[in-house]
């Protein structure tokens, strides 16, 4: 049967749309989601393979050894250096005394200061055994030892001395007369007889040796002889001498011995020199 043309036609619905829904699964049920691929981490390049004959060295030693080189030199370096200074310093300070025993302290020293005029003659020794070589300076008020037990003091000197008063002690142009007083003692514990001679020193002036007057127009009141004696340890006597100088002229008292050590044939010399 042909529709009428005439007849109005209704317009089609369309279908209604349904969106679909997954299934919902029950709460008590036991089935799994599906499994997912897993995330794969991203690879970086690969670590080389150790080849035990290989001369590379290994990275992560190389730079601990040339530390420890380094550490090891520095150290080598620093000990050196302390050995050198400590080399030096103890040389420096190293003094050769097997000739020269000057000091300036003690009673049993070369030379002690001494304030009173007097000698200390406590420290006693023998004589005959304690010889030995010396080369000594010492000053006004210094008490010098002498290793064969003889102990010597200058405690004073007068220039331009006029005590002299007897007619026939001239004095020329251009000289002057010198006072020196002096304390002599001994500490020599042996029997031997200690003493000082005028033989056994100088005096100097300038260049030119000094004249000693011990004639009687030239004698004070308390001149020593010629020769001192002891005969026991702590006997010490005081004086002076009298000398003839160049005017102004710089002074030097100088004692001398000479010994000879017969056991081992060795000389042995003395010298005290005392600038006044």
């Amino acid at each position: 049967m042909q529709p009428d043309p005439n007849q109005p036609t209704q317009p089609v619905t369309p279908p209604e749309f349904t969106p679909a829904t997954p299934p919902v699964q029950p709460e008590n049920s036991f089935a799994q989601p599906a499994p997912t691929q897993p995330v794969q981490p991203i690879a970086g390049p690969a670590a080389p393979a150790f080849n035990p004959n290989d001369p590379t060295p290994s990275p992560s030693k190389g730079p601990n050894m040339k530390i420890v080189i380094v550490i090891i030199a520095v150290v080598l370096f620093l000990l050196g250096a302390a050995g050198m200074l400590a080399y030096y310093i103890l040389s420096g300070d190293k003094k050769d005394d097997s000739t020269t025993q000057t000091t300036t302290t003690g009673e049993s020293k070369d030379v002690v200061d001494r304030t009173d005029g007097k000698l200390d003659l406590t420290s006693t020794i023998d004589g005959n055994e304690s010889i030995k070589t010396q080369d000594i300076k010492a000053g006004l008020n210094q008490q010098v030892n002498i290793s064969n037990g003889l102990s010597f003091m200058i405690t004073k000197v007068e220039r331009n001395y006029t005590g002299i008063t007897d007619p026939k002690a001239k004095v020329y142009e251009g000289q002057e007369v010198v006072r020196v007083s002096l304390t002599v003692g001994s500490r020599n514990s042996s029997n031997s007889v200690t003493k000082l001679s005028t033989s056994d020193f100088e005096v100097f002036a300038g260049q030119k040796e000094a004249s000693l007057r011990v004639s009687d127009e030239w004698m004070t009141a308390d001149t020593l002889d010629s020769r001192v004696s002891f005969k026991e340890a702590g006997e010490q006597v005081t004086g002076s001498y009298i000398f003839i100088v160049d005017k102004d002229a710089e002074m030097s008292f100088v004692y001398t011995a000479n010994y000879k050590n017969y056991k081992t044939e060795e000389k042995v010399a003395i010298k005290a020199i005392v600038n006044l």
